[in-house]
């Protein structure tokens, strides 16, 4: 075989040893990222009435009944509002993490 022949081969082999590279990777992300989401709606479940009743707790708190609409709409926007500010916390601590490791 020609040299031009085994370079090119050479670069084929290359090129799809890199590409299968890139998939595998892309792959174990996917895969890790669905495992992830799944676990952490596992952990919501397991959270689930401890926040209702927390919910619960505060609308009776404020001398709200616990049983309308506009109670389980107040409840919702509680859990939302407190969501928000874990989320905004832990993304702020992951980034005080990821710019340590830099």
């Amino acid at each position: 075989m020609s040299d031009s022949k085994e370079a090119k081969l050479k670069e084929i082999r290359e090129t799809r040893r890199r590409l299968r590279d890139e998939v595998r990777s892309e792959y174990r992300k996917q895969t890790l990222a669905g495992i992830t989401t799944a676990l952490a709606l596992v952990i919501a479940l397991a959270w689930q009435d401890t926040i209702k009743l927390a919910a619960q707790s505060v609308l009776t708190f404020l001398g709200i009944s616990s049983d309308g609409i506009i109670s389980k709409l107040i409840g919702a926007i509680i859990i939302t509002v407190l969501a928000a500010t874990a989320l905004v916390i832990l993304s702020r601590w992951a980034n005080k993490l990821s710019s340590k490791e830099k």
